[in-house]
């Protein structure tokens, strides 16, 4: 009886496991490292005491990501140590692209020794100032289509380890991870974003007024937009925008 029930549990363990359709990113376009440089007295408590947060460092730095297509491209395992990262308070970015095939909730799951911040679609989702010895989880939203996931990790130690996979909330939600951000046009790129549905010019042909018509990403709903323009000045007097419909 014991060993049925043994049986049972890892039956319902499998299926969970496959249920959560957990998908390994296990291959990153990486930047090249860069050193850190700590403020000079960095080592030196502060009058009040305290000791410099290392978090401050992700805040300070100013990173350009737009040359990502010729990062180099790495392959990592769970939890694999980038051996490129060999000394403390070394910087680097880290991207990747998942496709979703449809709207989901989903997650990402890190696990490393250093200090990291995490952006979805240029979006910052997730700073963690401190390392974890447990997978740090952030929630996020994919829409149908591909989106750029993009780390920044600061080294505390002189090596870096990370692991990260991406969880959807249903089993039916097909993701798929690699560092090509590529991808099919969709409806949505079609019917989505603004477009202009009226022009008016004023009788002494100094104004225009311009309609548009917004359909907001991922809900589908309409915001509609009146902007008036100083044909003369070339520039925007000011714009009224309506609550989405």
């Amino acid at each position: 009886m014991k060993k049925l029930i043994f049986l049972y549990f890892l039956f319902l363990t499998a299926g969970f496991t496959w249920a959560q359709n957990k998908t390994e990113c296990s291959v990153w376009r990486i930047s090249n490292i860069n050193q850190v440089s700590l403020p000079v007295f960095a080592n030196q408590p502060s009058v009040d005491g305290k000791k410099f947060d290392n978090a401050a460092l992700l805040g300070s730095i100013q990173a350009d990501a737009g040359d990502i297509k010729n990062w180099t491209v790495i392959s990592v395992r769970p939890d694999s140590l980038i051996t490129l990262v060999n000394k403390e308070y070394q910087f680097i970015q880290m991207a990747g692209y998942v496709k979703s095939d449809r709207w989901t909730k989903a997650s990402v799951n890190i696990s490393t020794n250093a200090l990291f911040e995490l952006s979805l679609d240029g979006k910052k989702v997730k700073t963690q100032g401190q390392p974890s010895e447990k997978p740090v989880k952030t929630d996020i939203t994919l829409g149908t289509g591909v989106h750029k996931l993009l780390l920044t990790v600061i080294s505390i130690e002189k090596s870096l380890r990370l692991g990260a996979n991406i969880t959807a909330d249903k089993d039916s939600v097909k993701l798929a991870w690699s560092t090509d951000p590529k991808r099919t046009v969709t409806i949505n790129d079609i019917i989505e974003g603004e477009s202009v549905t009226d022009a008016k010019l004023s009788a002494s042909g100094k104004y225009l007024l311009i309609q548009t018509d917004e359909i907001l990403p991922g809900t589908g709903k309409s915001q509609r937009s009146f902007r008036v323009i100083n044909m003369e000045l070339k520039r925007n007097l000011f714009a009224l925008r309506n609550n989405a419909f």
